[in-house]
C-alpha cells in the first residue's frame, strides 16, 4: 500500500539582487511542495521496537516489549499480554515475525517535506574607482557569503530535503535515515581587477 510520494508536486527557486551605491545585496531562496517525507530516524525510535528509546509524544500509550521490572526483553505471552492489557489482538507469540510486524513502516512516519530554504545571501561592497587608480586597480570588491542560512518546514527531522540508498546509483527521495543535515557555511572574499 502507498503511503506518500516523495517527488514534490512543484520546485524551485527565486533570487534578487539589490544595489545602493557602492553596496550589493544578492539574496537566493529555492523551495519544495508537495513531498512527503518517511521519517526512518523516527521510526527507529519507535516504541514497538525492543530496546528503543521512546519518543516523549508516546506517553505511556505504546505497546511494551521490555519488562520495566527486569529491564529485559519480556519472555513469555502471558507477561507481554499483562504489560499490554488493551493490546490482546496484537500478542499472537514470541516469534520473528510478530516482532518484525509491530516495527512495519506505518502512516505515521510520513511527513509534509515541504520547505522554503533561505540557500545563499552574499553582501558585497565595490570600492570607489578615483580610490584604486592611484594603484592601477580598475575594479575592487570585499564581499560576504552565507550559505544554507535557514529553513522553513514544518518535517520535524534535520532537513526535509532528504535522499537515501545503498550506492551512488539507486538512492530513494524522501526517505531519511539519520541523513546528516546540509550545514551552514560562510565565505569572505576580496576581488581585485587590474
Amino acid at each position: 500500500m502507498k503511503i506518500g510520494n516523495g517527488a514534490p508536486d512543484c520546485i524551485g527557486g527565486f533570487s534578487n539582487t539589490f544595489a545602493y551605491k557602492g553596496f550589493d545585496l544578492s539574496v537566493f531562496m529555492k523551495f519544495s511542495i508537495g513531498n512527503d517525507v518517511y521519517n526512518a530516524t523516527k521510526h527507529s525510535m519507535s516504541p514497538y521496537a525492543a530496546f528503543q528509546n521512546v519518543p516523549t509524544e508516546f506517553g505511556d500509550n505504546y505497546y511494551r516489549l521490555i519488562d520495566p521490572s527486569t529491564g529485559q526483553k519480556a519472555t513469555s505471552l502471558d507477561r507481554i499480554s499483562e504489560l499490554n492489557p488493551n493490546e490482546g489482538l496484537r500478542t499472537w507469540s514470541l516469534s520473528k515475525t510478530n516482532f518484525s510486524y509491530i516495527t512495519y513502516p506505518s502512516s505515521y512516519y510520513v511527513e509534509d517535506g515541504s520547505y522554503l530554504r533561505i540557500a545563499q545571501v552574499t553582501l558585497g561592497y565595490t570600492l570607489p574607482k578615483a580610490w584604486l587608480q592611484k594603484f592601477w586597480i580598475s575594479n575592487a570588491r570585499l564581499y560576504f557569503t552565507a550559505n544554507n542560512l535557514a529553513t522553513i518546514t514544518g518535517y520535524s527531522g534535520y532537513d526535509p530535503e532528504v535522499s537515501s540508498g545503498n550506492d551512488q546509483v539507486v538512492c530513494t527521495p524522501g526517505y531519511d535515515s539519520s541523513t546528516y543535515p546540509r550545514s551552514r557555511s560562510y565565505v569572505a572574499g576580496f576581488n581585485l581587477t587590474f
